[in-house]
């Protein structure tokens, strides 16, 4: 299925980002601690700015993810919010503002164990413009690359500090919407150095 939508307004982020120099795009944990108050958080960025919204579905073992996700996707889980629940909630956070662009960020497993066709199709329909799989190495793409296509969504993908040429090449050739770009190796958020 086709999504027939024109709500994906990805050049706003390259206008933006030649304008301003950057792009706000905030990181939203579906779920925690509770589906309104999550639906409250992204209301809250949207109104204050935000240029488009990655929404996490929470997951028990994220390996992209540090310890502060991780311990919030158990308790949005603990909490009973489910897969099924984000397709309830999306539809919200779209209606808040129909042209702001919304990235799912997920796990492959929650992908697979729903069926690719399904999720892709379902997370299509309830709002979401891009999808980023931190597990999926883009040699993998493959594997949801054209379905993401024939249901409108871009796929993202992530280039380390260590990524060479060559994967840049075939990040690229899978890239669509923006390419997520991290700093540094290791997992996300806060890291204590020692001299």
């Amino acid at each position: 299925m086709t999504k027939t939508s024109s709500i994906i307004p990805w050049g706003r982020y390259q206008a933006l980002s030649q304008k301003r120099g950057q792009i706000y795009l905030p990181y939203v944990l579906l779920g925690f601690p509770t589906m309104e108050a999550s639906l409250e958080v992204c209301r809250t960025l949207i109104e204050g700015g935000a240029d488009g919204l990655e929404l996490g579905l929470p997951f028990r073992d994220p390996v992209a993810d540090g310890p502060v996700i991780e311990a919030a996707a158990n308790e949005a889980l603990d909490n009973g919010f489910t897969v099924a629940k984000a397709l309830e909630l999306i539809p919200q956070i779209r209606a808040l503002n129909p042209d702001i662009p919304l990235t799912l960020m997920c796990y492959y497993n929650m992908v697979n164990a729903r069926g690719i066709e399904a999720f892709m199709e379902d997370f299509a329909k309830a709002g979401i413009d891009g999808i980023l799989v931190p597990d999926l190495p883009p040699e993998r793409a493959e594997e949801i690359h054209p379905v993401a296509q024939e249901n409108g969504l871009e796929t993202i993908f992530i280039v380390a500090p260590n990524s060479d040429e060559a994967r840049f090449q075939l990040i690229a050739k899978y890239a669509g919407g923006f390419v997520y770009v991290v700093t540094r190796l290791g997992i996300t958020g806060a890291e204590e150095r020692y001299s």
